[in-house]
């Protein structure tokens, strides 16, 4: 069976199947800290989390979170980019009932499950890694170019505020932008790869999601 479990400001992936790619919906506003394994990217959108791989791999362990989080709805695609029906499961924070009067305490599980905050609210949503870092060209499908056309081999690194692609393992004075081709292209284009990596993530996921919407 396959679950995508949350609470206690962690959220993870249990499953049978090879998980390479998942967008999760949800309300709230959280701080993310990045725990899914080399190769993989995440990025954030207006109540939405995208989880893709550059690589090779399979996702189990997803984010650390604070603030407000509730997940409304999942897509799941295994390694062939199928999706692959997961439930939601909340793992009910029992130490934020401690804060709770004695008098408004009840045993209704609606209640009980109606706060979805872990440790302090934060204003703004965001990922605490700037860049995904030590990536190489010899480890992924993708040909790199410099901008006067050169092929570019090596070590390059993404910057996930705006997914820009550039070389070195982290980012020093001397990266530089790197580009690629369309397919069937001449033209280098400084389009990131994000939507073309979610695509392939994420191909034959669609809108009518199997999902199961329920949470705790």
């Amino acid at each position: 069976m396959n679950r995508l479990i949350y609470g206690n400001g962690n959220c993870s992936i249990s499953s049978n199947e090879d998980i390479r790619g998942i967008e999760i919906h949800y309300t709230g506003v959280v701080s993310i800290t990045d725990k899914t394994p080399e190769g993989f990217n995440i990025i954030i959108g207006k109540n939405k989390i995208i989880i893709f791989p550059l690589g090779e791999g399979n996702l189990t362990e997803l984010f650390d979170y604070q603030g407000e989080f509730k997940v409304i709805r999942i897509l799941v695609a295994d390694k062939d980019g199928k999706q692959v029906p997961t439930s939601i499961k909340r793992v009910m924070d029992y130490a934020e009932l401690l804060d709770t009067k004695a008098e408004a305490m009840t045993t209704n599980s609606e209640k009980l499950n109606a706060t979805y905050r872990y440790a302090n609210k934060v204003k703004k949503t965001s990922i605490d890694a700037k860049i995904m870092p030590n990536l190489n060209t010899n480890n992924y499908r993708l040909t790199l170019f410099r901008e006067d056309g050169s092929e570019y081999t090596g070590k390059f690194h993404i910057h996930k505020a705006d997914n820009r692609i550039m070389s070195g393992e982290k980012h020093s004075e001397a990266s530089e932008e790197l580009f690629y081709k369309k397919q069937g292209s001449e033209e280098l284009s400084d389009i990131k790869v994000q939507k073309e990596s979610i695509r392939t993530a994420t191909a034959s996921v669609s809108a009518t999601s199997q999902t199961t919407s329920g949470g705790y």
